[in-house]
């Protein structure tokens, strides 16, 4: 089977920098409220001469204060110095990795907090076997 999707129909079409035109998104998940996705935007912007242009979304109100054009171009400068993906969205990447202390102390706040809410917790031997080799 053949996947495809927005962002592949376009990837032929585009060269680096440009976008596809603005959508006004319909999604209806039903997880959050249909009111914010009617706030929300929708562009393809080619970020890297080779692959697939990126799904892009904004507020609405930068649609309708004419300025989301300003805002994709901070995001391709962004990407000229992320060599494709928006330097920040990097960093913030890399920074945000939990380490083993930061699972283990997030384990024992969640233990604790499962004790004392009276919410019986079973962990899978796998894991036990996992937490006990680390």
């Amino acid at each position: 089977m053949v996947r495809s999707s927005d962002a592949l129909l376009l990837r032929q079409q585009m060269q680096w920098g440009d976008r596809s035109r603005v959508y006004f998104c319909s999604r209806n998940d039903e997880v959050i409220d249909n009111d914010y996705y009617e706030q929300v935007c929708i562009t393809y912007l080619k970020t890297t001469r080779d692959n697939a242009p990126a799904r892009i979304e904004f507020p609405r109100w930068l649609y309708e204060d004419n300025t989301y054009e300003w805002a994709l171009d901070i995001v391709r400068a962004e990407c000229i110095v992320g060599l494709g993906y928006p330097y920040p969205l990097e960093t913030a990447d890399a920074t945000a990795v939990l380490t083993m202390q930061d699972r283990e102390r997030f384990q024992r706040m969640f233990q604790q907090f499962a004790e004392r809410e009276e919410i019986p917790l079973q962990f899978s031997r796998k894991s036990m076997s996992k937490r006990g080799r680390r």
